[in-house]
């Protein structure tokens, strides 16, 4: 399931169900405004939106041209956010936050350079403290490709320009079996000025759900929780006049999350 969030001219959107060639779309927000609504009360809500989703591909359902730069972050603020580096231990619990649009521009005052750090968001249901990774696996409601922003070589607690997430959030079973594991038939595709940006590899959720576990014994994560860990190593540098693009897809080729667009611009 691909759900997406329109712009409606609220904080949070209107929920809407996408179709997984990312073409369609049919409007859920009368069954439940928001994608944070829905995770609050995910056993009732989760099998409804699965449903219209199956109704949308049979064309069961009335549907729309679904337009990518008409979609903010699926989830567009979040109570918490908890952001696991490069190294394997240890984490940092981000301040709820609000999210921008994957086609907004970057908007900074100062020619400086920027750095891109390219990452997986998983969001969380309700998880108490002390959840076994079982739990943690069966309370993974969706995942999100994302884009954090921050000043060049910036380190822990540097100033973050901007968090962008996909044109789409989607459930687990559109990676593939074994989420929990390398993803070798996925393929990130980067670009900065329509150039492919070379990196040596890409990581998925390699061991995520015994890390978010050990993250859950000392405290509970409650619904709309966003998790994020890096995808590659060091993402690109970009300046003023620079546009990034970001992509993942699987195996036939297909975009799973929608694209990430991003010119970097001064304000005005």
């Amino acid at each position: 399931m691909k759900l997406a969030t329109l712009r409606d001219g609220t904080r949070d959107g209107r929920l809407v169900v996408v179709s997984r060639d990312l073409t369609r779309y049919t409007d859920a927000s009368f069954m439940v405004r928001t994608l944070q609504a829905a995770l609050d009360d995910w056993p009732r809500y989760g099998p409804q939106l699965e449903a219209m989703a199956g109704s949308l591909e049979t064309g069961a359902v009335p549907s729309s041209r679904f337009h990518e730069h008409d979609a903010t972050s699926p989830l567009p603020r979040a109570y918490a956010r908890i952001i696991f580096p490069d190294a394997l231990d240890g984490h940092e619990l981000a301040p709820s936050a609000h999210f921008g649009a994957p086609r907004d521009a970057i908007l900074v005052e100062r020619d400086s350079s920027l750095d891109a750090r390219i990452e997986m968001a998983a969001i969380f249901g309700d998880l108490p403290a002390a959840a076994t990774r079982d739990e943690v696996s069966a309370e993974l409601r969706l995942v999100m490709l994302g884009n954090r922003v921050r000043q060049a070589n910036g380190r822990p607690g540097s100033e973050e320009i901007v968090t962008c997430y996909s044109p789409v959030a989607v459930t687990p079973d559109e990676l593939g079996p074994g989420w929990d594991a390398v993803a070798t038939d996925l393929t990130l595709h980067l670009s900065v000025n329509g150039r492919p940006f070379e990196h040596a590899g890409t990581r998925f959720f390699s061991g995520f759900a015994d890390r978010v576990a050990r993250l859950a014994r000392v405290r509970p994560l409650y619904a709309g929780t966003i998790v994020v860990s890096p995808v590659i190593d060091a993402g690109p540098s970009v300046k003023i006049g620079d546009s990034l693009r970001i992509e993942m897809r699987e195996a036939a080729g297909h975009s799973i999350f929608g694209a990430i667009e991003q010119p970097v611009q001064r304000p005005g």
